[in-house]
């Protein structure tokens, strides 16, 4: 998988394998809070794609905590 996940499923397996967890557990609208994720890891993930070339920041990030949320961001980027 690359620095930046092409699919909404790519991501949801990057998010899963941070927070150490099957990705098949966690739905598209879960709050990935409530999943244990912290700050360190919404703003390494943010650190991480924006080395890659995406503009993204923690704030967006916490806006909308869910892979659908990130998968928004990451789409529009």
């Amino acid at each position: 998988m690359s620095e930046i996940p092409g699919t909404k499923e790519e991501l949801r397996v990057l998010i899963a394998e941070k927070l150490e967890v099957d990705p098949g557990e966690i739905a598209d609208d879960d709050d990935l809070i409530e999943w244990g994720l912290n700050s360190v890891t919404a703003m390494g993930l943010a650190g991480q794609w924006r080395r890659a070339g995406v503009e993204i920041d923690t704030k967006s990030l916490v806006k909308d905590v869910t892979v659908n949320g990130w998968w928004a961001l990451l789409a529009a980027a």
